[in-house]
């Protein structure tokens, strides 16, 4: 009987032990266009590296829209949409948005980097990624068939509340000011490690803070511009 209770009270503790290591997780959203050169430049050279670095301390959310805009057409009782980079965009934005319906997000966002690493004319860059996933055929024809307009409009009603301006934009949890917003643009791996760091008191490779550390990442909006210098222009 003891043992039994031990053993309940060993496996509750690494339960919790566990939940508070999966929950160590820092929510990103990234807002872009399927193709946007800036978007895929992000994608292959910064965010895809990282991801594959730090994917368990993420939470990842993707809104494939860019600068679109839509409306409800009653009479085709469906939305319209009108992309920045043609009917083209319009497509692959739904296609998009269906992978990541019907498939696991790690496979759904296995398959858009495989779509961001291509060369081939854009006719034949999802025949290409398709023969190397492991693709839901049935569902993903369906969704793109029967859903995949509302989805992308699903998108295109989250990128809205943001105010976007320029594509890609990274929103970090949170998103208490543009800086933030910057930085993980501009580079992704030092800015996401700020923003664990300032949510978890540590890094999340597991480098410990510094005291002057802990000080600087109590706020991500500070200004990098010297305050001395700030106030000698304000003088001016």
């Amino acid at each position: 009987m003891k043992i039994n209770i031990a053993l309940q009270i060993l496996f509750l503790a690494s339960a919790i032990v566990s939940q508070e290591v999966e929950e160590q997780k820092v929510k990103i959203s990234v807002y872009y266009s399927p193709l946007c050169s800036d978007t895929v430049r992000f994608f292959n050279q910064q965010f895809g590296p990282v991801y594959d670095e730090f994917k368990d301390k993420m939470d990842i959310e993707l809104h494939p829209y860019g600068k679109a805009s839509h409306y409800w057409n009653d009479l085709k009782e469906d939305y319209e949409f009108l992309c920045q980079f043609g009917r083209d965009e319009c497509f692959y934005s739904k296609y998009h948005a269906c992978a990541l319906d019907v498939m696991p997000f790690n496979e759904s966002l296995s398959l858009i980097r495989c779509l961001f690493e291509q060369h081939h004319e854009r006719s034949k860059i999802i025949s290409v990624c398709e023969k190397t996933h492991d693709i839901p055929i049935r569902a993903f024809k369906g969704c793109f068939e029967n859903n995949s307009s509302a989805l992308m409009a699903g998108h295109g009603n989250s990128t809205e509340l943001i105010q976007l301006t320029f594509v890609p934009t990274i929103v970090p949890e949170g998103d208490t000011c543009l800086k933030r917003r910057d930085n993980l643009y501009k580079d992704f791996r030092v800015a996401f490690r700020k923003e664990y760091a300032s949510k978890y008191q540590k890094y999340p490779d597991d480098v410990e803070l510094s005291e002057s550390e802990r000080e600087k990442l109590k706020d991500l909006c500070t200004p990098d511009f010297p305050q001395h210098l700030f106030h000698s222009f304000m003088w001016l």
